[in-house]
């Protein structure tokens, strides 16, 4: 009886093991040079992040980064714009996904994004849509990196 349960334990498991693997999904993202960017995104802005909220909704974790348009450099984009994507820290659930950009409060960049059907929008190519703006405190002067450089 003992031989028996030994063996049976790793099939049990490697069982559940591939169920959970099957439920497991994958992304991959093309790599768009600048004028593919700009041509996929319906508007590109500059923004100042001014909050940002995980939740989750139907089993998945979301986060809702709220930003101030700058400045508008394609479409018309509202004054205030909230960008929606996966991933982020809602109560006990911590999901990461490699590609999508973070944002904090008071950061600034220029941000390539598509409109969601509900209305807010989400960053065209992730990190390939994101680049972050940092001002040298002692000469002012701006540099521009992509995410995903």
């Amino acid at each position: 009886m003992k031989q028996r349960f030994a063996l049976a334990t790793p099939i049990l498991l490697l069982a559940a093991v591939c169920m959970g693997a099957a439920s497991l999904q994958a992304t991959t993202l093309l790599r768009l040079n600048l004028d593919q960017l700009a041509r996929a995104a319906d508007a590109v802005a500059r923004v100042r992040c001014t909050d940002t909220a995980s939740y989750t909704e139907n089993g998945n974790v979301w986060t809702r980064t709220q930003f101030t348009l700058l400045e508008a450099l394609k479409g018309s984009p509202p004054a205030q714009l909230t960008v929606r994507l996966p991933g982020g820290h809602a109560g006990h659930l911590i999901v990461s996904i490699e590609a999508v950009p973070r944002f904090y409060a008071g950061e600034e960049g220029v941000l390539f994004l598509e409109q969601l059907p509900a209305g807010d929008y989400s960053v065209t190519g992730w990190a390939l849509g994101t680049f972050r703006i940092r001002r040298n405190e002692r000469t002012g002067e701006e540099t521009v990196t992509q995410d995903s450089s």
